[in-house]
């Protein structure tokens, strides 16, 4: 009981740490103009919504405001079906954040909840860049790469999420843990959400001079689009 409980401890502590970092949402690209070759669009959608909550709101807490994108997003995440996951709305400076409920790390994993946090209130330099500040497919993406973070720790046990926490520390695990991130979101069919969330991010002026840091920790626009070339069920050409 002593070994566990120093675990837990051991466990939450790292957690805390690890997860309050998570994502800056400053991905950056080497241009201003851009092209996004499939486009979410909300009026397609608001007639669906029914269909997708039936099938893919289970077990989800549903963030006000921005219900379809989260939807949209789930959608391209079966495995998720049935997680218990909560999105939360309140002040943060970092724009997203995703996380196992720290209470619940220790469960059984089909026993835990996952929070994804979404700052409806940040400093004025990151105002421009919170999910209210994006277009509905901007949004989309970038809850994708929350989900995809979620999607990754279904599966890993207490001790395993606090040694990701651990490695989270060191500067080469962490650009490998995030850009691995990007690249989960990019096989679940979100690549040109993604895309359109680094593009636009990169285009405001209060960002310029930050390239050097988020292309160390995250894939550039045009990694995302050579990622994405890669893939069958991405067509650059069309």
């Amino acid at each position: 009981m002593m070994v566990r409980n120093s675990i837990l401890f051991l466990a939450l502590a790292l957690l805390a740490s690890f997860f309050n970092s998570l994502y800056s949402g400053t991905l950056k690209m080497e241009q201003t103009q851009y092209e996004v070759k499939k486009e979410y669009k909300k009026a397609d959608y608001i007639s669906k919504y029914d269909s997708l909550l039936k099938e893919f709101g289970q077990n989800k807490i549903l963030p006000q405001g921005y219900e379809l994108q989260a939807l949209i997003a789930l959608s391209h995440f079966p495995e998720l079906k049935g997680v218990k996951i909560k999105f939360v709305m309140k002040p943060a400076y970092i724009p997203l954040t995703s996380q196992p409920n720290l209470w619940t790390v220790l469960r059984k994993t089909d026993r835990r909840e996952y929070l994804v946090i979404i700052s409806s209130q940040s400093s004025p330099i990151m105002d421009n860049i919170i999910l209210k500040s994006l277009s509905f497919n901007a949004q989309i993406g970038v809850i994708g790469h929350e989900l995809a973070h979620t999607a990754f720790y279904i599966n890993k046990s207490g001790e395993e999420l606090a040694s990701v926490a651990l490695d989270y520390i060191f500067p080469n695990t962490r650009s490998q843990f995030e850009k691995d991130t990007d690249r989960r979101t990019i096989r679940h069919g979100l690549g040109w959400q993604l895309y359109e969330y680094a593009a636009y991010v990169r285009s405001l002026p209060e960002m310029e001079g930050d390239n050097d840091w988020i292309d160390q920790y995250y894939l550039s626009p045009q990694k995302i689009l050579e990622y994405m070339a890669l893939l069958p069920e991405y067509s650059l050409n069309q």
